[in-house]
């Protein structure tokens, strides 16, 4: 994840719809389900955890996930703008 201390802004990497593996690198789950549902489905796995996985190319996957709410990175279908743009993103996980 990322945050910019002089805007209070934070963004999680892990609330998007990465690879989720559990600590033995096995799929365990959809992850595209909500966050409650990838929270109970930890509870089942090894250290109750979850490790997200994405690569270089995160940004281009990024703009094929169907992201809502606080998760998306790129304005609604009516126009209204995400919470945090992808520029804002980008930023954060490159400092």
């Amino acid at each position: 994840g990322g945050a910019d201390c002089v805007t209070a802004m934070v963004f999680w990497m892990g609330s998007q719809p990465w690879l989720k593996v559990n600590l033995n690198g096995e799929r365990f789950c959809n992850e595209s389900g909500t966050y409650d549902f990838i929270l109970h489905a930890d509870a089942s796995q090894p250290g109750n955890i979850h490790v997200c996985l994405w690569d270089a190319d995160w940004q281009t996957y990024a703009q094929q996930f169907d992201m809502h709410g606080c998760s998306r990175l790129f304005p609604f279908d009516n126009g209204a703008a995400p919470n945090l743009p992808i520029e804002v993103v980008t930023a954060m996980n490159e400092e």
